[in-house]
């Protein structure tokens, strides 16, 4: 038998030339080029000038070429699915919303915009077996992610090889050509480019074909069906492939196909052709997708198969020998079908899991958004809200479940297959997304607790202490309590003293009104009439004077008796009061003046005038009470034990109109703030359970779920600018509040709202509060650069956490088919931009996994040209010019590549996120003139010009005569710098007035620019203004006082 070493051998000693060197070139394939199919051929002038370069003779070509032929002989020829493909890939990629052009707005990534096609185009012009190499590779991209496809290429490829030359040994008849392939080098790194632009076609094409893509998804969740089988994952994979094709096929010649493998749904999927399909379970279900590819006999069937209602989707189970540097094959199994989603989307699912920590049915999501909804409403309504703080930022933890509420609510009135697709997206959330806001077993009380009955009757309290006084006689009287057997006690601390010392006064309450029966005459009746009553105990004498003059005052408003002179004895270790010589209400004394006759009940009637001194007169016992709610400091004390019923439940909707109705703003806003404070800051200053801290408390937060929203708060504040980005809901799966990039918090202490002795400066509703109740949320502080872009690359990768701090030198992201790159590199630097404002471009650089581009810390400038005739440095004429019309900013790319320290997996050869070594350059007409750094750029000490300054010369520009201004009109005249003030004069051109500033904070030069904005400006006006800040003091009479370098 032959053998391939010597038939490796023999080839190797053949003297003809041009034999020798198509041998000495391992017979590259890769040489020449062929025609695109027709259908193809809109895909080509498609492509970016970049990626047509690299599908036509760069290393995907060679890798597309290779591919094919060795695998020529086992790709099944299929001319109308090659022909089907072409038109839908043509038709995909014609759109400007998938396929974007690039613009000067997109500065230096202008290149690299657009849908990548490359490996597609490299496929078409390299023959139709590479197109069927193609159609593999976007299948095994759907379903396995970028590190197992890869190995999965790296075996098919060896086992191939192996085959080939074993059929070669064992007698077959084997083309030299063939026999040739098995020596062409197709690296792992040239599979896993390949891959990766399969990768990104993907995304791109799933957003033009969303509808179809989730209809497939909703008929294959819960489908049984399994892949081909075979002894190998060679054999598994190629079987799927040949199947999947033979049967699409089929299907467009206008065969009917019944579908018991699962490799033909995958292929539905990766390549975007669906068929109708016919759905054979409790009945016959139609499933039209309205493809006109297919004909109208061309009807998959899916049928006399067990549903599987716990599948996550259609599932491949292969081994894989090529994963892991070292050790045995791993087995493994494919990804969920898992679309990409808007961060939308991520709201309802987030909205999902909020239900689940209320433990919600399922039957009740819509009622608990319409709650959500009217509860906002009721925070935004004016009247007594707060004045000083937006309810946006207060309440940002909260606003993003009342966008997707809303969302839902506007769905389900208006376009019912949406509102439809919101629950199953809100249902995902709620099922997956379990730990997301938290631990799984942690929950949280339904609407917030709003729906209890004593909370609602609290938050109509204006005052701090009534709120929870309304509270506790609310429980009092669901308890079946008597007068005698309860008293409320209230502890009351000075303005600005921190409620961790004890109270300087304690307020006392009645629990419960004391009830007199009066006869009425004229009516032959008898009617009751209630009476309460407080008592003070200041700590010291004049202690609490101001707190009790404003108390006595209202509670007498209210029609309560006031009693101050009250000495109550207070044991902490026993949780208990002891009242010597009490009321006799409380002494078990038997009221005197149940006979009492009246011609009227009204206001003025008290319980003197009725001869009742329960509350007034004392005993000669002493009371125990025992604390049965609360603390010291607000609290409910018992004098016998009773259960006490806490948790009144109501209808949501219902209590959502008592809320609107009855509800006091301010007190319901400190409400909603203390939910989360107290877990937010760990510390005692609003731990103390006064007013509405008692009230809350049931209902308040875990530490870690106040964590989560805060961060989901944060990556919404993330995503609000960023443009069409998809996230892979995969992030429900990680906790939330465990990520690394989540900015500090920042407690707002109530001591930011100052207050005079009159109170003027308090808004209204917070006069009369206590310290701990003027306490909001802490403020979520707005992310850093660094935070932002690690927040993005989570929710786009789905789990990957990368600290802050390691993308501290990274100018941008390139994932799939999105780059994320700061908005201040992409804007004028006289624009206010967030340093957390990230622009979503759709394209990428070409490299697999996530790359992360960082650039030289220390970029090199041009040295300074020696012909002198370049340099003018003219006067300043007061013309604003854009004398920089062909600077241009470009990225490029450096050899050097490194796999994420913090993100590397030991042991796993295919790594995800790489930093890649970038440089950003300025170019004059072409011509090189320095790399930049511009995160090295301090934005915020650029003096900006943004206004237009009062005019008082008559609006003469010209500079004056004895001032020496002079025009920078080139880059060498930048470079070469004159000692007078200059302005660079770079008008209404971008990309060259933010290189002409990175070029100046390189040099040194950063402490003296200033930038001009597009408002035009009276330039003598403008030096004027600032003399009345700067003076002249150090100024020649002819120098000029703004900065050095001015960019207009």
């Amino acid at each position: 038998m032959p053998r391939f070493d010597q038939f490796l051998a023999s080839a190797l000693s053949l003297t003809n030339e041009n034999t020798a060197a198509l041998i000495n070139t391992k017979f590259d394939f890769t040489l020449f080029r062929v025609e695109a199919p027709a259908e193809f051929a809109p895909v080509g002038p498609a492509l970016s000038a970049r990626r047509r370069l690299e599908a036509e003779t760069g290393s995907v070509h060679r890798t597309a070429r290779r591919l094919a032929a060795l695998f020529e002989y086992i790709t099944p020829s299929k001319p109308h699915l090659v022909s089907a493909y072409g038109r839908r890939v043509s038709s995909i990629i014609s759109h400007r919303s998938i396929n974007p052009r690039g613009s000067n707005q997109d500065g230096p990534f202008e290149p690299f915009v657009g849908a990548d096609g490359t490996a597609m185009w490299a496929a078409a012009t390299s023959g139709t077996g590479a197109i069927g190499m193609y159609l593999l590779a976007c299948m095994l991209a759907r379903a396995w992610d970028s590190s197992q496809a890869v190995s999965i290429w790296v075996e098919l490829v060896k086992t191939r090889a192996n085959e080939i030359r074993s059929g070669f040994e064992n007698g077959e008849h084997t083309p030299t050509a063939t026999l040739m392939s098995t020596l062409q080098d197709i690296s792992r790194e040239d599979l896993a480019l390949w891959d990766a632009s399969a990768r990104s076609w993907l995304r791109s094409a799933d957003q033009a074909k969303q509808w179809h893509v989730k209809q497939l998804e909703l008929v294959t969740k819960d489908l049984n069906i399994a892949f081909s089988q075979g002894p190998t994952t060679y054999a598994k994979v190629i079987a799927a492939w040949t199947q999947a094709m033979a049967g699409m096929e089929d299907l467009l010649k206008g065969f009917p196909q019944q579908i018991s493998d699962a490799s033909i749904l995958l292929a539905f999927s990766a390549w975007h052709l669906f068929p109708d399909l016919i759905l054979l379970a409790d009945g016959v279900l139609k499933i039209p997708f309205r493809d006109d590819l297919f004909p109208e006999n061309g009807v998959g069937t899916i049928g006399l198969l067990p549903a599987d209602k716990s599948s996550r989707g259609i599932q491949w189970s292969l081994t894989l020998s090529h994963l892991r540097y070292y050790g045995g094959a791993v087995e493994v199994s494919s990804l969920a079908s898992q679309p990409r989603v808007s961060f939308g989307r991520v709201r309802l699912a987030a909205l999902g899991c909020l239900f689940f920590k209320w433990r919600l049915n399922h039957r009740d999501f819509i009622v608990a958004a319409k709650f959500l909804s009217g509860l906002w409403e009721a925070l935004l309504e004016n009247g007594d809200r707060p004045l000083h703080q937006p309810v946006t930022e207060q309440f940002r933890w909260l606003y993003t479940f009342i966008q997707a509420s809303n969302e839902l609510l506007l769905a389900q009135s208006e376009n019912i297959p949406l509102y439809e697709d919101y629950l199953r997206v809100i249902g995902f959330g709620y099922r997956r997304g379990r730990e997301f806001l938290g631990p799984a077993e942690e929950s949280i009380n339904q609407f917030f607790g709003l729906n209890n009955g004593h909370v609602l009757e609290a938050l109509k309290a204006a005052e701090d202490p009534e709120c929870g006084v309304n509270f506790l006689r609310s429980v009092a009287q669901a308890s079946g309590l008597e007068p005698g057997n309860a008293i409320i006690l209230c502890g009351h601390w000075e303005e600005f003293e921190s409620s961790g010392k004890n109270p300087t006064l304690y307020e006392y309450a009645t629990a419960r009104p004391h009830q007199v029966l009066a006869n009425v005459v004229g009516k032959g009746t008898q009617e009751p009439v209630n009476f309460s009553a407080r008592w003070f105990e200041p700590q010291k004498t004049g202690a609490g004077a101001r707190t009790l003059q404003r108390r006595k005052h209202a509670i007498s408003m209210k029609g309560e008796l006031v009693i101050t002179d009250t000495s109550v004895s207070k044991d902490d270790g026993s949780n208990r009061l002891l009242w010597d010589k009490p009321p006799k209400l409380f002494a078990h004394w038997k009221c005197s003046a149940s006979n009492t006759t009246l011609h009227t009940i009204s206001d003025q009637v008290n319980a003197q005038s009725l001869g009742c001194d329960c509350l007034t007169g004392k005993s000669d016992e002493r009371t125990s009470f025992t604390r049965g709610l609360g603390s010291y400091h607000c609290g409910l004390f018992l004098a016998q034990k009773i259960n006490l019923h806490t948790d009144v439940r109501i209808d949501p909707l219902s209590a959502l109109d008592a809320l609107r109705s009855s509800a006091h703003r301010g007190t319901l806003w400190s409400y909603m703030s203390s939910l989360a404070h107290k877990s937010w800051r760990q510390s005692t200053a609003y731990g103390s359970e006064v007013g509405v801290s008692l009230v809350s408390k049931s209902s308040k937060f875990s530490s870690a779920m106040c964590r989560a929203l805060h961060n989901l708060a944060i990556a919404d504040i993330v995503f609000e600018p960023v443009t069409n980005p998809t996230i892979h809901l995969k992030c429900l799966s990680s906790a939330l509040h465990e990520v690394s990039w989540a900015p500090e918090i920042i407690p707002r202490e109530s001591s930011m709202i100052p207050e005079n002795n009159n109170g003027d400066i308090v808004p209204k509703q917070f006069r009369g509060l206590s310290i701990q109740s003027r306490m909001h949320t802490p403020i979520c502080s707005l992310p850093t650069r660094q935070q932002a872009l690690s927040c993005i690359i989570f929710f786009d990768s789905g789990s990957i956490d990368i600290d802050p701090e390691e993308l501290t030198g990274v100018l941008a992201v390139s994932a799939g088919n999105s780059l994320y790159a700061p908005s201040f590199i992409l804007s004028d630097p006289a624009k206010i931009v967030p340093e957390h404002e990230f622009r979503h471009i759709i394209g990428n650089i070409g490299r697999r996994g996530i790359s992360l581009l960082v650039t030289h810390q220390d970029p090199q400038i041009r040295p300074l040209g020696d012909d002198y005739r370049v340099v003018n440095h003219a006067p300043y004429d007061s013309k604003r010019e854009d004398n920089f019309t062909g600077t241009s900013l470009h990225l490029s790319f450096t050899e050097y590549a490194q796999p994420l320290a913090s993100q590397f997996v030991s042991n796993i050869i295919d790594q995800e996120v790489y930093f890649v070594g970038s440089v950003l350059s300025v170019r004059d007409r072409g011509k090189w003139v320095a790399d930049l750094n511009i995160l090295a750029v301090d934005f915020k000490a650029i003096t900006k010009f943004n206004r237009r300054a009062n005019c008082t010369c008559g609006g003469q520009l010209e500079t004056s005569s004895n001032t020496d201004i002079t025009s920078v009109d080139s880059w060498e005249e930048l470079l070469d710098s004159p000692s007078s003030t200059a302005i660079v004069r770079a008008h209404g051109n971008w990309p060259a007035r933010l290189a002409a500033i990175a070029v100046l904070f390189q040099r040194g030069q950063g402490h003296c620019v200033g930038i001009f904005g597009e408002e035009s400006f009276c330039l003598n006006c403008m030096q004027r203004e600032n003399e009345k800040y700067l003076g002249r003091a150090g100024f020649q009479e002819y120098e000029s006082n703004l900065p050095q370098f001015c960019i207009d």
